[in-house]
């Protein structure tokens, strides 16, 4: 592998993360906005129930969809994996700009440093896994 296929796998990870971590704040956010749309009609609902005794059964469901977003968000762990994601671009972005540059620790020939960066990120792959068995 030369140097430019590493540059452009580097690319391609980077790319593949970024739009899985768009689409776990995209996710985040329309459930955030549910639950704020809900919560914030719940005290409307129960005003107007002097009037409607039926307006408490759709309280009682709003109040179950927001438990049922609040147990989705932190079941499938969206705030973790929007953090994981963006710490992995981060990381894998200075690794790349280390590599192109020849900065410390890539500043060996260009085969050296390409087994250096597949070390590193082997090693901080082996990190975040570690640390996932841990939770």
């Amino acid at each position: 592998m030369d140097f430019d296929n590493v540059v452009a796998s580097l690319d391609a990870q980077i790319k593949h993360i970024t739009k899985k971590n768009k689409g776990y704040i995209w996710i985040s956010n329309i459930l955030s906005m549910a639950n704020i749309l809900l919560s914030s009609s719940i005290p409307i609902l129960i005003s107007m129930a002097e009037k409607n005794v039926n307006l408490l059964l759709m309280v009682s469901i709003f109040s179950a969809l927001i438990t049922l977003v609040q147990t989705f968000k932190s079941t499938f762990g969206l705030n973790n994996k929007i953090q994981n994601t963006a710490m992995a671009i981060a990381y894998l972005k200075k690794e790349k700009l280390l590599f192109e540059t020849k900065t410390t620790p890539y500043d060996q020939d260009q085969e050296e440093n390409m087994h250096m960066l597949a070390q590193n990120i082997a090693s901080r792959t082996d990190d975040i896994l570690d640390s996932l068995k841990e939770q």
